[in-house]
């Protein structure tokens, strides 16, 4: 049951096209990056990569964030977001409001800017909780 739940909810952000008039049609593209998130937490359980136990990392600053702490919420998993100034306080709330934990960095990197504390903090995020997944298979 649960599993036809989230293809639901997946499924209602597929984009439709509406027609208005007889030459008139609408494109609606409501939130997209729920399927890449999508794709990316299918894969990595069907690769045996992650468990329910596992925690999903990632850096973010916006949709992508928000797709998968969609997609994280909906499959049970721990997900935690490293991310910046550029997080604001409306996705900020909106990602804790699905489970997510959000680092939010507090300043540039001497060498690479905001992108690498961003980096630095998820790398010693992996180095502290052996069973998470980064994009790569759990070690």
């Amino acid at each position: 049951m649960i599993e036809g739940i989230q293809k639901a909810v997946i499924n209602s952000y597929r984009p439709r096209l509406i027609p208005l008039d007889r030459n008139l049609t609408a494109a609606v593209f409501p939130f997209m990056k729920v399927f890449p998130a999508e794709f990316c937490i299918r894969r990595a359980r069907e690769e045996g990569w992650i468990h329910p136990r596992s925690l999903i990392v990632e850096t973010s600053s916006g949709n992508m964030a928000l797709g998968l702490a969609l997609v994280c919420n909906l499959g049970g998993y721990k997900l935690t977001i490293v991310s910046d100034y550029a997080c604001d306080g409306v996705l900020r709330r909106r990602l804790e409001a699905l489970g997510t934990r959000v680092e939010i960095v507090a300043g540039p990197a001497a060498r690479g800017g905001y992108q690498q504390a961003r980096l630095d903090r998820l790398a010693g995020i992996c180095e502290e909780t052996p069973d998470h997944f980064w994009g790569e298979p759990v070690r």
